[in-house]
């Protein structure tokens, strides 16, 4: 199973144009660019009360498709960043990483296939991102309702 989500990740890198070894100034300026590509996103990342990382973000910020100065690369480069640092060790992976999302104000138009695709391939199949639990605040009705519908029918990952 690590191999397969360690073959996953390599593709996910070649995929989004992400180099196998990065300087942690190349990074940072993939952050950076990001930050001002998608101002409000990130709103705040600390540690909850098992010791678990937490990131909360504003979904509605993440535009798609990416501002004229931005590409789907760029994005998908600086949310893995974002990610793997959230995780630098092993213990924090065995624990997992929550994430908070507040979707208010995100509509059907929101959702392009090609950021629903990226976002499951970073989320769901690469290591070493193991997200344990992903809670929405402020979620639309209409989305609350194919949720309810579908729960049944989803996996006990995605449950």
């Amino acid at each position: 199973l690590a191999l397969a989500r360690i073959r996953r990740l390599k593709r996910f890198k070649e995929v989004y144009n992400i180099p196998e070894q990065t300087t942690v100034f190349h990074a940072i300026q993939i952050l950076h660019r990001f930050m001002h590509a998608y101002p409000g996103f990130l709103q705040s990342i600390g540690v909850d009360a098992y010791d678990r990382r937490t990131l909360f973000f504003r979904l509605n910020c993440l535009t798609s498709p990416p501002p004229f100065n931005h590409s789907e690369e760029d994005r998908f480069a600086a949310l893995y960043f974002i990610f793997h640092a959230l995780q630098p060790d092993l213990d924090a992976v065995r624990k997992g990483t929550i994430f908070v999302g507040d979707l208010e104000g995100v509509t059907r138009q929101f959702f392009s296939l090609d950021l629903f695709n990226g976002a499951r391939s970073l989320t769901k199949e690469s290591y070493p991102i193991k997200v344990k639990d992903f809670p929405c605040l402020a979620a639309p009705r209409r989305l609350s309702a194919v949720y309810a519908i579908c729960w049944p029918f989803f996996s006990s990952t995605l449950r």
